[in-house]
């Protein structure tokens, strides 16, 4: 062990001292001349890279915990802060029914009941076998299943009510909920506890393993509807190709990676660096108590992406240190030269998928906060342990496609091949080749020597020509965009041919709507309507939901009481059927439809209108829901005018000595803080009325809530969360790219391209009819911060030419010719590394796939011809001025004249001025920094993506 700590095996050797077995065996041969004391990485590359593996475990262990978390529930996707999130919990805490899971078969049927009370049997019997063990050790099932209901079960259930109904009545009541539109099909309606609630998975799969066991129904046959089996299905169906996706992700990494260095050992340190980041991604989300969801799954691919982009750009700028240098100090060379370009691309990448955050969505506002964190942790193996892979193992050479199929068996047999030639006592050659022909076809050469380098010079000469169709074509998709609309229907999760939507086809179809809406009414504890006047009320209200033609079937405490008697007043009948309506007040307690307040709500009676609407239908939510308000709160503010009037009276007649006070109290309304009494004592005129009525607060209070206002509220946030958090971006991104530029007119000409994708692919979406859901939303942010950090480094290489005195002409093509590769490979990278979700089933990730490849598409057209268009129009003497100004000025400051700070006179401002002379090699222009071409990779700048 060396005095600094490092291993003896891997210092410098004299050159008559062969290197040790280890070193030989498992190290690059260039390795001991090649690694730098001088640098950190030469000090403390193994030991950096010894910590990585040691932390590997822990990293590894933290990603498997998180995929093991995820976890979906529609009903949590919105903050707790929102009062439509607070009014459903304190739904929840009163009524447990809305975690119902609906089962049926073809063949269940009134007259065919065998299977259906066998099932129910089984499921509410004993979890322990006779033994006494758990028959499901993990979960048991008493917990999870609370009660369980069948149609024939209700029938009954109304035929011997307190009051009963007849079996033809109790027949129609139940028609569109338990029983189907061909008067034969039923159902099982299973409640789950809140312990099963919380295990969500475990009960559906309960319920579907038992009725495999004792009802012979496979899980095709089975149909099971309800929120409880959206939020599994969610689960499943996001994990579902999740891995093979990311399969496929990885294998286009490796592909392009290969595309772009031509070197194995390279691509497989680039594989080995996007892997490491997306693991460190993953475990964040585990060690920061979070938990994944549908939307986040994506995250890790996406990271991986960026990593591996990244990497390759660095790879890049570590082959031009090589041609340079050697490989001794290339890996400082390429971290010295990369770290500007990577920190810019982090930081818009960061910027924009931070701008996620503000999403008031929870799945989305997480899958902003963990990828950006996971973007800019990919820092670490960019930055650190990709360089130290580079200084233990230095590459020097490219790579044949034979040697690139063969590298796997190639390095796996490396350590027994030396070891047999070894004792075999035959000679060790390595040899050290770099590969400094030009391949005069590759999509590796400079920009001049391609084709389509003449489509730069093209959009230079016709500049106003390119910027006119482009501009046209983004008002024609900004009128597009106008026409766009959300939906967060839950159903458009899942393709058309997955197993959860054909369920709900065929129960829908047979049995009714399973969507629920509910209309709660609350009575204060000194309300003086009646049990037979309240239930009046419910009727009345059950009446008008179920009017509503979205509607397909309600439910209330009103179903399970025959006809109410009409009229009002006193009569025999009413006073009878108040009687009997208390009496039966306890079996109306358990039908789960009514139910009395705890804590703050103590003495409340509180009733339950539940209406079912189609889950497969597409409906304006936010319509629906002002059109239950509009039926149901006229009604209720009739009752609680008549209670005040009536309050009001009481108080008056107090007031003036006709009533005495005592009398009037015990019969009060419930009052606001203040004094009514003495409103009307110290003004019995004009004004009392309505100064009294606004002292009572209405007896009787309704909240809607359920699933449907929750989407309604989820699908509202979820446009204002995209158009705030694009403007955000938008702004905050120019203003950084004004102070790297040190130019205001820079952000002001950044804000064009960086807004012509979103722009194209959401004014094409509107114009098609595409909604914009969950999905969409989350690709903007991503593609960006890539468009974004495209423009900077075209703009800056822009101004250093400018800088440098080359006319306006020669800097946009300098521009061209140093950006144009770098931007699309990070198209091929991230474009068609992000692209293979376009093949998932689950329709989120599918809608994200392509929302990347397109929008990175659009980025990369727009930055290849509506930038440079922009620069060479007039617009782009505005910013040419302003650097020439500001490079005279800080000439000025150093004492230099005007004429020795290099800047271009005025004169070859317009960008058909005469140019520097052009050298042309077998018809090919050559611009100057491109004479000499011995080597594959220019000195000026390096080939890659800028990821």
């Amino acid at each position: 062990m060396a005095r600094d700590g490092t291993p003896r095996f891997l210092l410098d050797l004299p050159p008559d001292r062969p290197p040790s077995f280890l070193r030989r065996a498992f190290f690059s041969p260039e390795a001991a001349p090649a690694m730098n004391r001088a640098t950190f990485y030469g000090r403390y590359g193994l030991i950096v890279l010894a910590i990585v593996v040691f932390l590997l475990p822990f990293t590894f262990r933290g990603a498997r915990m998180a995929l093991k978390s995820n976890h979906n529930d529609v009903k949590e996707w919105l903050p707790e802060e929102y009062v439509e999130t607070q009014e459903f919990k304190w739904f929840r805490k009163y009524f447990a029914g809305e975690q119902f899971v609906l089962v049926s078969w073809e063949g269940c049927t009134l007259d065919n009941t065998t299977k259906l009370e066998t099932l129910k049997a089984d499921l509410l019997k004993p979890s322990r076998d006779e033994d006494g063990n758990l028959i499901y050790p993990e979960h048991d099932q008493d917990w999870l299943i609370a009660n369980i209901v069948t149609g024939p079960d209700l029938i009954d259930q109304l035929e011997g009510g307190t009051p009963p109904l007849e079996y033809a009545e109790a027949f129609k009541r139940l028609e569109g909920l338990f029983i189907g539109p061909d008067k034969k099909t039923t159902c099982m309606v299973i409640t789950l506890s809140n312990y099963g609630a919380e295990h969500l998975r475990a009960a559906v799969n309960i319920i579907r393993d038992r009725a495999k066991e004792v009802a012979a129904l496979s899980k095709e046959d089975l149909k099971m509807g309800g929120p409880p089996v959206d939020n599994v299905a969610l689960d499943e169906e996001g994990e579902s190709a999740l891995y093979t996706l990311a399969a496929y992700s990885v294998l286009i990494g490796l592909v392009v990676s290969w595309w772009c260095l031509r070197s194995m050992p390279l691509v497989m340190m680039v594989f080995i660096t996007g892997v490491y980041g997306a693991m460190i991604a993953l475990a964040a989300v585990y060690y920061t108590n979070g938990t994944m969801n549908a939307i986040l799954l994506t995250m890790p691919s996406l990271v991986y992406v960026a990593a591996t982009s990244g990497a390759i750009h660095l790879a890049n700028y570590y082959r031009e240190g090589v041609l340079e240098h050697g490989v001794a100090g290339a890996p400082g060379f390429a971290v010295k030269h990369a770290l500007l370009p990577l920190g810019l691309a982090t930081g818009t990448t960061t910027v924009g998928l931070l701008s996620l955050y503000i999403s008031e969505l929870v799945p989305i506002k997480s899958f902003g906060w963990y990828s950006a964190l996971g973007v800019t942790a990919t820092l670490f193996p960019l930055l650190v342990v990709l360089p130290c892979m580079l200084e233990l193992w230095p590459v020097t050479r490219t790579n044949s496609f034979k040697e690139f199929l063969l590298f796997f068996p190639t390095q796996l047999a490396r350590p027994f091949r030396y070891l047999y030639r070894k004792l075999t006592g035959q000679a060790v050659h390595h040899e050290r080749v770099v590969d400094t022909r030009p391949q005069r076809n590759s999509w590796v050469n400079p920009i001049e020597l391609l084709p389509w380098s003449k489509v730069g010079h093209n959009i230079i000469t016709y500049n106003l020509l390119w910027l006119g169709a482009l501009a046209a074509v983004m008002v024609v998709c900004g009128y597009g965009v106008t026409k766009c609309e959300t939906s967060i229907n839950l159903m458009r999760f899942f393709s058309d041919n997955s197993k959860i939507r054909r369920d709900y086809a065929w129960l829908e179809q047979h049995l009714g709507p399973l969507v629920p809406m509910e209309v709660v009414v609350r009575f204060s504890p000194n309300s003086d309507l009646n049990m037979l006047e309240r239930m009046e009320l419910i009727e009345h209200v059950h009446r008008e939901v179920e009017s509503l033609a979205e509607v397909g079937s309600a439910m209330s405490p009103a179903t399970f009481v025959p006809e109410l008697p009409r009229g009002a007043g006193f009569s025999a009948e009413r006073v009878s059927w108040k009687r009997r309506l208390e009496r039966g007040r306890e079996e109306l307690l358990g039908s789960g439809y009514l139910t009395v307040g705890q804590g703050e709500d103590a003495g409340e009676d509180i009733w339950r209108v539940s209406a079912r609407v189609q889950a497969l239908k597409d409906m304006d939510y936010g319509a629906f829901v002002g059109d239950i308000r509009a039926k149901v709160d006229p009604v209720i503010e009739a009752v609680n005018a008549k209670a005040i009037a009536t309050n009001v009276q009481r108080e008056l007649l107090v007031a003036t000595g006709w009533l005495a006070p005592r009398t009037a109290s015990a019969a009060d309304g419930e009052k606001k803080p203040g004094n009514p009494g003495a409103a009307a004592e110290s003004n019995p005129g004009e004004g009392a009325v309505a100064q009294l009525a606004a002292a009572f607060e209405p007896p009787i209070q309704v909240t809607y809530t359920g699933l449907v206002p929750l989407v309604y509220k989820a699908q509202r946030s979820l446009m204002e969360g995209l158009k705030i958090g694009f403007v955000g971006d938008w702004i905050l991104i120019a203003i950084v790219m004004m102070i790297v530029v040190r130019d205001v007119s820079a952000g002001f000409l950044l804000m064009i391209p960086s807004a012509f994708p979103p722009l194209i692919v959401f004014g094409v979406m509107g114009m098609m009819g595409i909604v914009v859901d969950t999905g969409t939303v989350m690709a903007p942010a991503v593609a960006l911060g890539v468009t974004v950090d495209d423009v900077v480094h075209y703009m800056l290489k822009f101004a250093d030419k400018i800088r440098a005195g080359g006319t306006r002409r020669e800097a946009i093509m300098a521009a061209y010719a140093h950006c144009a590769q770098p931007i699309y490979q990070s198209w091929g990278v991230i474009g068609l590394g992000l692209a293979v979700f376009a093949l998932s089933h689950f329709m989120p990730t599918q809608r994200f796939g392509w929302m990347m490849v397109t929008l990175l598409t659009a980025s990369t057209i727009g930055n290849l011809t509506l930038l440079p268009a922009i620069l060479a129009s007039p617009l782009g003497s505005i910013f040419t001025w302003s650097i020439r100004r500001h490079a005279r000025k800080k000439a000025e400051r150093e004492g230099k004249s005007p004429a020795e700070s290099s800047v271009e006179p005025a004169a070859s401002h317009e960008p058909h001025a005469e140019e520097t002379p052009v050298e042309r090699t077998n018809g090919r222009p050559v611009l100057p920094h491109t004479k000499h071409r011995d080597t594959a990779v220019r000195h000026d700048a390096p080939h890659s993506g800028s990821r």
